[in-house]
């Protein structure tokens, strides 16, 4: 029985086409949403938490593999290893709806080598067996040190080997990678996944904001434009980032929310931790606990210090109880991140629902450009990206 292929339907675009803010109706099978959504991080929520319910629909699980905790080779080799290691990822399945709603498990290998051929096996038969629509492999070490011809063909042909290997034993729809490459190889990496009959992708934006990714990423989009994909495909955001936390503002800029102003359907958490010296987590470590909770009336990301702070910015229309951060100076820095996460990205698919009407009803980009902190330039910037992927090619 032929599985159910993956069914993208623009609902709304941009009445005044200045944007790439866009609704569309995603459907596999029974199973359907729509964008702009949040991909929602089932590994955040414990026991009793609760997230509103029109945020969800759209899942991602991300592993790494091949780090010092979980080398590769022992991995497929250790049937005890085996067992916690796919117990965990269980877990965050079990979290989900598996009869409403889609899932994509990202499997992220972190050596600085290509895995052998065992070993990539074993990435795409776990990814395909906790997805939907199944990613390809993210090797980020390694896709961001490509410079030469030779080195992107290597990488052509390992993505070329996933897909016959996937292809070889059942017919999932695949969602491409998109990794933050030079300039030169995004052009053939898209052609390179139409030719390959992919249709949604996963931009991995390494953990900077959307706003900062210029000329790579508008030759994507070109591509994918000259393709009409960005009205008949999906495309989603991996590893993004809300800004920079500057440790003197009491709010920046959010940066993440502002991706579906550049054609993204869905955008997913930064699953990379953050590189710093032992001497710099220690200093974290010592620093009092705070929170940065976004604000989705005027997307801003505030520094909340106590229960003043939070009196202030704290939705009412959150799951989370207001009296749980009443707490904040008691819990542990590991409970404040997951406190913090829970509560950012429920306001952000609450406004990405909010958006889905904005775009049917209103301009988008009068919406965002009276929000407080949203730059003026960075508006400018939204809607220079829609004519820019809009031009045609030399």
């Amino acid at each position: 029985m032929a599985l159910p292929s993956l069914s993208v339907k623009t609902i709304d675009t941009d009445s005044e086409h200045e944007t790439l803010y866009q609704r569309k109706e995603v459907r596999l099978g029974s199973k359907r949403f729509e964008t702009p959504i949040i991909a929602f991080d089932p590994s955040l929520v414990r026991g009793d938490d609760n997230v509103a319910p029109i945020i969800k629909g759209f899942n991602e699980i991300y592993r790494r593999v091949e780090t010092k905790q979980t080398p590769l080779n022992v991995l497929i080799s250790n049937i005890e290893i085996q067992d916690r290691f796919n117990s965990r990822i269980n877990t965050q399945k079990n979290k989900t709806d598996t009869e409403k709603e889609v899932t994509m498990c990202y499997i992220e290998h972190v050596g600085n080598d290509y895995p052998k051929q065992k070993e990539l096996e074993f990435i795409l038969d776990t990814s395909y067996c906790y997805s939907d629509i199944v990613p390809l492999p993210i090797i980020h070490r390694i896709t961001q040190k490509i410079q030469l011809e030779t080195e992107f063909k290597k990488y052509l042909d390992f993505m070329k080997t996933s897909i016959e290997f996937l292809n070889s034993f059942n017919k999932k729809p695949i969602i491409g990678i998109i990794p933050r490459l030079a300039y030169r190889y995004m052009e053939p990496l898209v052609e390179f996944y139409v030719s390959n009959d992919i249709t949604s992708f996963s931009v991995d934006l390494a953990c900077r904001n959307v706003v900062t990714l210029r000329q790579p990423l508008r030759s994507c989009f070109r591509q994918l434009n000259k393709h009409r994909l960005l009205e008949n495909g999906f495309i989603n955001a991996v590893n993004t980032s809300p800004g920079r936390f500057i440790k003197e503002k009491t709010v920046i800029n959010s940066k993440d929310i502002l991706c579906f102003g550049f054609g993204f359907d869905s955008i997913g958490r930064r699953h990379r931790p953050l590189r710093l010296s032992p001497h710099t987590w220690e200093k974290i470590e010592r620093s009092e606990n705070k929170l940065r909770i976004f604000n989705k009336d005027d997307y801003g990301y505030y520094k909340i210090m106590g229960e003043t702070d939070i009196d202030k910015i704290y939705q009412f229309d959150s799951s989370i109880s207001r009296h749980i951060f009443s707490k904040l100076g008691l819990a542990k820095r590991w409970q404040i991140g997951r406190l913090q996460n829970i509560y950012n990205i429920e306001q952000l698919g609450l406004e990405a629902f909010r958006i889905r009407n904005i775009v049917k009803d209103n301009s988008p980009s009068n919406y965002i450009s009276e929000k407080q902190y949203v730059k003026k330039q960075d508006v400018k910037k939204i809607k220079k990206f829609k004519k820019d992927v809009s031009k045609v090619t030399l």
